[in-house]
């Protein structure tokens, strides 16, 4: 039995973000995509290894990922993670913070890498060894052009243009690579004119200059657009939309991608109106197919049902939103929830698919504009680079590739762990986070388990400082909360308190959620033997004594001229004024002690007081 195999990922580059679970089953091996962007063999996690586990050479060890972590934490609130994942295990990775598209990204246009691209339609990502490569689909010149990033798909690629390889007549549209057998192989399909079906042998290496031999018309072709790769039961099956036809053609390659495949066209299905692209997922065991139309700037989506070898159903969802003439689309599951992309070839702008009630709900789709200088952006190639999620999208018109970013975030602690049982996490900012937990990366049991975690404030609490005289007392009084606890154990908004001595209480308050926040009131105690008590009676009064922000002085004379001197209580002389009685005073910028006060009135009269500022 032969099966194909490209990309072992090296750690946190995970192009397409496909999890591949390994059972054993009647004697077989059977695998489960978590999630997957198209089916694309080039987008999974592994597979050099998978021919030796299925002729016996490598046994499969099954591996059951686990760990239970709340779904709400507070900022700054610590909290653990129990792994009660099973089975062999050998590599542990964990994420605390990996970027994702609930963000809003931001874009670079990347130019035309070494002027090679014209009309570039589809990028392909594949990785051999510790290298990466692309390849772009030139539509108007039939030729291929291989990108080489080194370690990195961040790297500048060195550039290098295969030409037509003598076997598309025209309109090139997309590649699929495969790896099999300890060669690379590349399936091609295009043909405006007549549509084409072609296959590339690269030999052990993807730097090597492929052979190519044409396939023909198989399937009913019409200008075929997209293609996608799928393996069930040992045999290798394919998908591509014919834009001119408006019809789905499903490949049948046998037991190996080197055999010329047979094709079943399978009409059209779901109203399709000049149909480009097609996005396949895998959601709680059934699968699903999204297909944007760009004549009437709609979206059709097929049911296939628990297989990919089901005929599907099909129904034409409409323009869900900002559609204008779609090209391009990516729809996936991230952290359990569904996700998509599209592309705009009129408005050349980037939107973003909201699925508001699974994949058969209703679908509302934004725009997040032109933010990338795109000029006729025609499909989207997702991959991730550490936390940080990317997608290519070639323009067509302006010949040149915008990459779009959305960055993992800087507020968990730590950011990422290779330990069985990582250590405590916090959060220093609210929001909404991802947590991913990779095992076993580059091997035949790679898996990888998402979790999402909201991190919320606690409430805002305020209380005020307070400043008393020894012997005094004065109520504390906290707002910002739905219930409270001091450090004296009452647990109302307000207490009473009296010290001897300066003392700083301290409060938590509540939301309503576990989420508390913390609060520290002073109280400073001042000696204030000897101060006296004023009545209405009394020549000067002042008020409010203690004091915060101003202070008026109280005669029995409206408006009464007044110079004013304020000491501290060494005496030194620190403000000096004149006021009319019942003006207010400001001693905001005093700082929390006992001032002396020196009233000398119109006619001399001279008088000392005492006050208080809190």
């Amino acid at each position: 039995m032969n099966l194909s195999c490209i990309d072992k990922f090296q750690p946190l580059v995970q192009p397409k973000q496909h999890f591949i679970i390994l059972t054993r089953r009647f004697g077989d091996f059977h695998y489960l995509f978590k999630e997957t962007k198209r089916s694309k063999m080039k987008k999974n996690l592994f597979f050099l290894l998978l021919l030796q586990v299925f002729t016996g050479q490598i046994s499969a060890q099954t591996v059951a990922l686990g760990f239970t972590a709340p779904d709400t934490v507070c900022v700054n609130q610590t909290f653990t993670i129990q792994n009660t994942s099973v089975g062999n295990i050998s590599t542990n990775h964990w994420s605390f913070c990996i970027g994702n598209t609930n963000g809003v990204p931001t874009a670079t246009n990347l130019s035309n890498p070494a002027n090679q691209l014209y009309y570039p339609v589809y990028y392909s990502i594949a990785k051999q060894g510790s290298n990466y490569y692309a390849f772009v689909c030139n539509n108007a010149t039939w030729e291929l052009v291989r990108l080489s990033y080194g370690n990195s798909l961040l790297n500048t690629p060195t550039v290098t243009n295969l030409g037509n390889l003598g076997i598309m007549l025209s309109g090139l549209e997309d590649l699929h690579l495969e790896y099999e057998n300890g060669n690379w192989y590349g399936i091609m399909v295009g043909g405006s004119l007549s549509g084409t079906i072609c296959r590339l042998s690269f030999g052990a290496s993807l730097a090597n200059t492929p052979t190519a031999v044409n396939m023909g018309n198989i399937g009913n072709l019409s200008y075929p657009q997209r293609l996608q790769i799928f393996w069930s039961g040992g045999n290798c099956y394919g998908f591509t939309p014919n834009r001119n036809g408006s019809t789905l053609t499903r490949f049948d390659f046998g037991n190996s991608i080197t055999n010329t495949p047979t094709g079943l066209n399978l009409g059209n299905i779901g109203s399709f109106n000049t149909c480009d692209d097609i996005s396949i997922i895998n959601y709680n065991g059934n699968w699903y197919g999204y297909v944007v139309n760009e004549d009437d700037n709609s979206i059709t989506r097929l049911d296939f049902g628990n297989s990919l070898l089901n005929i599907p159903t099909g129904v034409n969802l409409g323009n869900t939103g900002a559609l204008d003439g779609p090209r391009g689309i990516d729809v996936f599951v991230e952290c359990g929830e569904i996700r998509g992309l599209i592309v705009n070839r009129f408005s050349d702008d980037l939107l973003k698919m909201n699925f508001t009630a699974g994949p058969t709900g209703p679908i509302i789709t934004t725009t997040y504009g032109n933010i990338g200088n795109f000029s006729f952006p025609h499909s989207i190639e997702r991959f991730r680079v550490g936390n940080t999620l990317y997608a290519m999208i070639p323009n067509v018109n302006n010949a040149t590739l915008t990459r779009i970013e959305y960055p993992g975030c800087t507020s968990a602690s730590p950011a990422s762990s290779s330990l069985q049982n990582p250590p405590s996490i916090t959060y220093n900012t609210p929001g909404t986070y991802y947590m991913n937990y990779i095992v076993n990366e580059g091997t035949i049991s790679q898996s990888s388990l998402c979790k999402k975690i909201e991190v919320i404030n606690g409430p805002v609490l305020s209380a005020p400082s307070k400043t008393i005289c020894r012997g005094q007392s004065t109520v504390l009084s906290v707002t910002g909360a739905q219930s409270y606890s001091w450090s004296t154990n009452q647990t109302t908004s307000m207490i009473q308190v009296a010290p001897l001595v300066s003392t700083i209480y301290t409060v938590q308050g509540w939301n309503g959620s576990s989420c508390k926040s913390n609060l520290t009131v002073p109280v400073t105690v001042l000696i204030c033997e000897g101060l006296e008590e004023y009545s209405a009676g009394s020549a000067f009064v002042i008020s409010p004594n203690p004091a915060k922000d101003q202070i008026e002085i109280q005669t029995e004379t409206k408006a009464e001229k007044l110079k004013i001197q304020i000491l501290d209580c060494t005496g030194k002389l620190i403000y000096s004024g004149r006021h009319t009685s019942d003006s207010p005073i400001d001693v905001s910028w005093l700082r929390p002690a006992m001032y002396f006060l020196t009233i000398e009135s119109i006619d001399h009269q001279l008088v000392h007081k005492k006050f208080i500022k809190e």
